[in-house]
């Protein structure tokens, strides 16, 4: 498995000799991933990142790391849609995608077309494929004279059966053709991976067979006659019209028979330039990104079992795309956290009073604030963890006033869950006793001064800081 990371603006990678340089990445540029088609476990892959050069590879499953919402698309570049459905699907998002319903061409094929052998067997009266009816080369100066009705003069009922089976023959080999053209197309392309193409002159994929379509004639009768069904429906006119009032029951029945078998091959007819016409040499589908992890897997399924072993079938690529957890590049995070003043000795009250040595941090309660940060440094399976310096100020807690505390220092993230940092600054902290209020005495509570905190003097001092996240709670400047 091939592992590519692309962060920041460049990247370097080579696989199978072909060396890549300089990732331009475009959240409006898909990745787009061309995947071969191919029969004996084949792998020849390859990519595009944005706007970077393209990538080839060998491998049957590639990760990549790209930005949460990037589109990647996966494009077979040989598909064959009549004959396999294609199929991608992800591991967050289990919607599949409908592919086009061409339905089972071969079905209605087999029934309307014999093999070569066969013969054409659907006008019992008829002579075998292989063995000409005796009437058919003395008759066919005049089928090609009359090729608008068979009502001219009075003709015979064996002549009526050799115009109606030419015509009956030249269909039937237009759409033989069609068919075997179908079936070479189940066969893959060749694929020359340097020029990352496949080549289409060769008789193999569904180019082929819709090029050989296109050949076949178009003149009445034949395959690609636009009016093709009013065309089978004046030969049965013309035959019976031929054939005059006094028809037997059996000349009735076989030109009925043959135009049983006209109808059939016209329906064999129209199902092959439905299908190939509205077919594609690719099939392309897209997701996009969500955070963390997203597996791609293309499945290949055959519409019929006899194409089963023609191409590749099953999963047959697969895309692990990692998308690294977001961190702004400046963030205002809301914290709490506790000040641990250096030296200096707090002020309490102990059995009415006042008492010193008191350690002032372990006195300290939690004060909320906040800090401005940067996050230069990200690691993590997914980048979901980040460091970086900031600047911190408390805001309420502890009757302090405002912006009374600052400090630089540094902060771990680990997403928006968990955040841990230390620093150093200045704080306010208690220096000596005023006002009248000394070391083993009462306080001298008067009216305004009715707590410890009115008679101790204040000062910023030197102090180090321990902060920790408030769960849920961020500010983008």
């Amino acid at each position: 498995m091939f592992s590519f990371r692309c962060s920041g603006t460049a990247f370097a990678a080579t696989l199978l000799g072909i060396a890549s340089t300089g990732c331009a990445l475009n959240s409006r540029s898909p990745t787009e991933v061309m995947v071969y088609h191919g029969k004996g476990d084949s792998r020849a892959v390859t990519y595009e990142i944005g706007t970077g050069r393209r990538t080839l590879t060998s491998q049957r499953e590639i990760e990549l790391e790209l930005p949460e919402g990037a589109r990647i698309c996966l494009d077979v570049m040989n598909a064959h849609t009549p004959f396999f459905s294609y199929d991608l699907r992800t591991a967050i998002d289990s919607t599949e995608p409908k592919p086009p319903e061409f339905g089972n061409v071969l079905t209605l094929l087999n029934a309307a077309v014999p093999v070569a052998q066969s013969g054409a067997g659907a006008a019992g009266a008829a002579a075998p494929q292989g063995r000409a009816n005796p009437m058919t080369k003395s008759l066919h100066t005049a089928t090609e004279r009359n090729l608008q009705g068979l009502g001219a003069g009075v003709p015979n009922i064996d002549s009526i059966y050799a115009i109606y089976r030419d015509r009956l023959d030249s269909l039937e080999t237009d759409v033989r053709r069609a068919r075997e053209a179908v079936l070479r197309s189940a066969q893959p392309e060749e694929l020359r991976p340097v020029e990352v193409r496949v080549v289409t002159d060769q008789p193999s994929g569904i180019g082929h067979a819709q090029q050989v379509m296109a050949q076949l004639k178009d003149e009445p009768g034949r395959f690609n006659d636009p009016k093709l069904g009013e065309t089978i429906a004046a030969w049965q006119r013309d035959a019976f019209r031929a054939a005059g009032d006094g028809a037997r029951s059996l000349d009735s029945a076989v030109i009925n028979s043959m135009h049983a078998r006209s109808v059939t091959l016209a329906a064999a007819r129209n199902a092959l330039l439905e299908t190939y016409s509205r077919a594609s040499a690719h099939w392309r589908d897209c997701r996009a990104l969500r955070r963390g992890k997203t597996t791609l897997s293309l499945g290949v399924r055959p519409r019929d079992t006899a194409q089963a072993l023609q191409r590749d079938t099953g999963s047959i690529f697969t895309v692990v795309a990692k998308s690294d957890y977001p961190h702004p590049v400046v963030e205002l995070v809301p914290l709490a956290f506790v000040a641990f003043p250096r030296n200096v000795t707090g002020f309490g009250i102990e059995n009415d009073l006042v008492v010193e040595n008191v350690k002032y941090a372990e006195d300290a309660s939690v004060r909320l604030g906040t800090m401005l940060t940067t996050t230069p440094l990200r690691f993590g399976p997914t980048s979901e963890w980040a460091f970086g310096p900031g600047i911190g100020t408390g805001i309420i807690g502890d009757d302090k006033p405002a912006l009374s505390d600052f400090f630089l220092g540094g902060l771990v993230s680990w997403r928006d869950w968990i955040r841990l940092g230390a620093g150093y600054g200045f704080s306010q902290a208690p220096v000596r006793l005023k006002e009248g209020a000394r070391v083993g005495e009462r306080l001298p509570l008067t009216e305004g001064r009715e707590s410890l905190n009115d008679f101790i003097e204040q000062k910023r001092v030197g102090t180090w800081f321990l902060s920790f996240t408030l769960a849920g709670l961020k500010l983008n400047p």
